[in-house]
């Protein structure tokens, strides 16, 4: 997780990468990058909590369980965790809120890697309708990555697609 301040919108700005989530109450901005990865944002007014995470794939098929300070690329995880840390800091469970985003395909795969933008997709939905967990809304799918700004002053998220890709060689 990065720190930076967003002169532009002059803001702290904090960047999350696959396997993290972060929670504040602070006015603040987080931010990430989705491919093929699902970010879910929750949301408790009334205790003016915010999260966010970003995983990678649903679940491990070893049932990894991460210790304290390892990340956690696996959404089983990063939801378990981003829920915990909202509720020890005084989110009621009740009052929580979702957003979700990602799940593009934006690689060209070949064999069953085709399937984890849709497995990340459904997954977020179901472990949410699970946990009791309103869905506010949701910009899912699609072939293109997309940008994730999450607004914690007011809970909006702006999202900006990524039309152009780069490829390294």
């Amino acid at each position: 997780m990065n720190r930076i301040f967003d002169h532009k919108l002059k803001k702290e700005r904090i960047i999350i990468d696959p396997g993290e989530y972060y929670v504040t109450s602070s006015d603040q901005i987080i931010y990430t990058v989705l491919g093929s990865c699902v970010s879910v944002c929750l949301i408790d007014k009334k205790a003016n909590l915010y999260g966010m995470n970003h995983f990678m794939l649903p679940n491990s098929a070893e049932k990894i369980f991460f210790k304290k300070g390892e990340f956690a690329k696996y959404g089983e995880n990063a939801m378990d965790l981003l829920i915990r840390r909202m509720l020890n800091r005084g989110a009621d469970k009740y009052e929580l809120t979702a957003k979700v985003f990602g799940g593009g395909h934006v690689l060209n795969f070949n064999g069953s890697g085709a399937d984890v933008p849709i497995n990340n997709i459904a997954f977020a939905i179901q472990y949410l309708e699970k946990a009791g967990i309103n869905i506010e809304s949701m910009d899912v799918g699609g072939t293109l990555p997309r940008r994730v700004f999450f607004y914690t002053e007011t809970g909006e998220v702006h999202l900006s697609y990524i039309k152009e890709r780069t490829i390294l060689i």
